[in-house]
C-alpha cells in the first residue's frame, strides 16, 4: 500500500505539474483514504503487440475505440484519456472520433460537443424494443419529417482543441431514398458513398468545429435513421473514439447486426472494452452466462478487427439500490479476468484497485462518487482516467525495460 501511495503521489503531484490545469486536483490524504490496493498494472497476454503499439503511439498514428455503458456515455472518463494521450502523444489541436448526437434521443449528452435539430426524430437504443440494424453506437434516432435537420459544434478547453477537416455520418443500411446533405460548412465535398455501410463521407478544405446536414427525402413513406458521426483530422492520427449507451450489458452490444461491420472502419489499433456494471447489477449474478456473453463479443470485436489489441477495464463496485454492497461486481470482475487468459486479451483491473467493497463510500464521502451507488462523478471519473494512464504509462516503461520476446 505504502508503495502504490507513493506512486499515485508522483503522478498526481509531480507529473500533475507537467499536465494542464483541467487534469484532476488530488489532494496526497485524499489518495490514501480512497486505499487503493497495490495491483494497478496492465496484465498483458500480447507484449510484443503492445510493445508495436506503443511504438505507433509515438509516432502519433494509432485509432482507440473505447466502448462501454453510462460510464461512457458522458464522456468524463473516456474523454479525460482522450486529453492525457492527445497531450503526450498527440497535439492541443486533436480530432473528436465517433459521436453520437445523444441529445436528439432526449439523453444526457457529454459536454464536448453541442447538438442541434429541427423536425421530429425518435430513438431506439438494444436496450429497449427490438430494433434490426443497430451499428456499434447500439442507439440510433430516426425521422421521416421532410423539414428535419442536425447539427454537431464541437467545443473546447485548455487541455484540447477539437476541430476536423472531414466527417462521415453512420447511417442505417435501408431506403435509398432519403439522406443527409452538409450544408455547413460550404467548402465542402462529398468524397463517399457506402450504401452497404449506410455511410456518407465530406472533405472540408480547411478546418473547422461545425457541422449541419438537412434530410433530403424523394418518398414521404422514407425513414432516415442516424446512428452516429465520425470526425476526423488530416493533421492528427491518433483517434479516440467512444462507443457508450446508458443502461448498456455486453449483451446489447451483441444485438447489434452492424456492429463488427461498422466498428471495422474506424481501422482500430487499440479497443478498450469497460462493460459488465449493469451485467452484475442484480441481486444475482450469472457468471456462465456472463462469460459466453463476453466470449461472443469478443469473438464480434476481433471479426471487425483482428489486428487490434482488446484491453478490459473490470467493473467498479458500487452499492445496490443505494442499500447494500453489490458483491456480484466483483464476481464479473473475476470472471473477465478468468477470461482474459483463456481469450487472449488484455486487462486493467479496475476492481481489485479499488480494494475492499466499501472503500465505495470513501470514494463518495471525497466527492469522487455519485449517491446513486452506482456513478463517479466528473472529478471520479478524471481520477479513474489518470489511473488508467497512469497504469498505460507504468506498462510503456516496463516494456522499454524488457527484453524482445
Amino acid at each position: 500500500m505504502q508503495r502504490l501511495f507513493l506512486l499515485l503521489l508522483l503522478c498526481f503531484v509531480v507529473l500533475g505539474c507537467a499536465r494542464t490545469h483541467d487534469s484532476v486536483k488530488m489532494q496526497p490524504e485524499e489518495i490514501e483514504a480512497v486505499g487503493l490496493t497495490d495491483s494497478i498494472g496492465i496484465v498483458a497476454h500480447d507484449v510484443e503487440a503492445w510493445r508495436s503499439f506503443f511504438q505507433k503511439l509515438k509516432n502519433g498514428a494509432v485509432n482507440i475505440v473505447h466502448i462501454g455503458d453510462s460510464h461512457l456515455q458522458a464522456d468524463f472518463f473516456s474523454g479525460h484519456l482522450r486529453k492525457l494521450i492527445h497531450q503526450k502523444y498527440g497535439s492541443k489541436v486533436s480530432p473528436r472520433g465517433f459521436v453520437f448526437p445523444y441529445a436528439m434521443a432526449s439523453t444526457n449528452n457529454p459536454t464536448n460537443f453541442r447538438v442541434s435539430y429541427s423536425g421530429k426524430w425518435e430513438s431506439s437504443s438494444a436496450l429497449n424494443k427490438p430494433t434490426k440494424g443497430l451499428g456499434m453506437s447500439a442507439i440510433e434516432v430516426a425521422t421521416c419529417d421532410s423539414s428535419a435537420s442536425f447539427g454537431i459544434k464541437l467545443l473546447s478547453d485548455k487541455m484540447t482543441e477539437y476541430k476536423t477537416t472531414n466527417v462521415t455520418v453512420y447511417s442505417r443500411i435501408s431506403d435509398t431514398a432519403v439522406r443527409p446533405v452538409l450544408d455547413y460548412p460550404t467548402n465542402a465535398k462529398l468524397v463517399a458513398i457506402d450504401s452497404c455501410l449506410g455511410t456518407y463521407t465530406w472533405n472540408f478544405s480547411k478546418q473547422t468545429d461545425s457541422v449541419s446536414f438537412k434530410i433530403i427525402t424523394d418518398s414521404v413513406h422514407s425513414t432516415f435513421c442516424l446512428q452516429g458521426l465520425r470526425f476526423g483530422l488530416e493533421d492528427d492520427k491518433i483517434n479516440y473514439h467512444t462507443l457508450g449507451v446508458n443502461g448498456a450489458q455486453v449483451a446489447s452490444f451483441l444485438k447489434c447486426s452492424s456492429f463488427s461491420q461498422q466498428l471495422s472502419t474506424l481501422l482500430s489499433n487499440l479497443i478498450i472494452v469497460s462493460l459488465g456494471t449493469n451485467d452484475s447489477y442484480a441481486p444475482s449474478f450469472d457468471s456462465v452466462l456472463f462469460c459466453r456473453q463476453v466470449t461472443r463479443l469478443v469473438s464480434n470485436i476481433r471479426r471487425a478487427a483482428p489486428d487490434a489489441l482488446l484491453l478490459f477495464t473490470t467493473p467498479s463496485h458500487n452499492i445496490y439500490k443505494k442499500q447494500s454492497l453489490n458483491p456480484n461486481a466483483a464476481r464479473a470482475a473475476k470472471t473477465i479476468c478468468a477470461l482474459a487468459s483463456e481469450l487472449q486479451f488484455s486487462v486493467w483491473d479496475f476492481n481489485a484497485l479499488m480494494g475492499a467493497p466499501e472503500n465505495f463510500y470513501e470514494w463518495q464521502q471525497l466527492g469522487l462518487a455519485l449517491n446513486d451507488g452506482i456513478h463517479f462523478s466528473a472529478k471520479g471519473y478524471q481520477f479513474q482516467a489518470e489511473l488508467l494512464f497512469s497504469a498505460l504509462e507504468e506498462f510503456e516503461k516496463q516494456l522499454q525495460t524488457e527484453p524482445k520476446q
